[in-house]
């Protein structure tokens, strides 16, 4: 008998200790899975700036920054076509970086601003505001490099390309970006340099500016002339 019970008790110990690890690996799951759908996404919306949590989000949320700032320098709209230099069959029309950053910021907002360098600019300005804090803002910052496609960061995270598909509709442009076309009829090629940048085509394209020029028909081409 007394045989008997010690064994009864080894199973009963071997059952104990099964259950207990079982107890043990569903924890582990269960943990691992609020990981994967509760912690992540709460960095990430943290991160990106788009929640505010008081403390949490001052530990996480990391605001992008500008190469460095532009000062605007005014510019009469409609007096641009004075300036415009002719070279055979073609023109150009060259802006600083502080012209442009007047120009666009007149269109997106105060604060935005364009650098420009040889073969690269980086656009950067503020998009949206924390959904429960409208103290915290989350910036914009578009990279272009030469012979590379455009680059978008939400506050210094690359962001795949459906979403900067739904940024360039919602924020940026008034169509979709299956509508972009795949030609401009403003300009045909925009030259990147220290500090300017110079737009030039051909005459045609000239008088599509010089009637009544569409600015949100300009931009889309300048994105789509960059996103190729």
């Amino acid at each position: 008998m007394l045989v008997k019970n010690n064994g009864a008790k080894v199973n009963d110990y071997h059952k104990d200790s099964d259950n207990s690890k079982y107890s043990k690996l569903w924890l582990i799951i269960v943990l691992a899975v609020f990981f994967v759908i509760v912690v992540i996404p709460l960095w990430f919306v943290l991160k990106i700036g788009i929640l505010y949590i008081p403390k949490i989000s001052d530990m996480v949320f990391e605001p992008a920054e500008a190469e460095y700032i532009v000062e605007k320098k005014e510019v009469n709209e409609n007096s641009l076509m004075y300036r415009v230099k002719f070279d055979q069959d073609s023109w150009y029309l060259t802006l600083s970086e502080e012209e442009v950053t007047y120009l666009l910021s007149n269109y997106m907002g105060e604060d935005w601003q364009m650098v420009l360098s040889e073969g690269q600019f980086e656009v950067f300005g503020p998009l949206v505001t924390a959904i429960n804090n409208s103290d915290q803002w989350s910036y914009l910052k578009v990279i272009y490099i030469e012979d590379a496609s455009l680059q978008f960061f939400f506050n210094d995270l690359s962001l795949p390309k459906f979403l900067e598909n739904y940024i360039i509709e919602k924020y940026l442009l008034e169509t979709s970006t299956e509508d972009l076309t795949s030609e401009s009829k403003y300009f045909e090629k925009i030259e990147l340099k220290e500090n300017e940048l110079t737009i030039s085509g051909g005459r045609d394209k000239l008088n599509n500016i010089l009637q009544n020029v569409d600015y949100d028909k300009v931009l889309e081409s300048v994105i789509n002339y960059f996103r190729k």
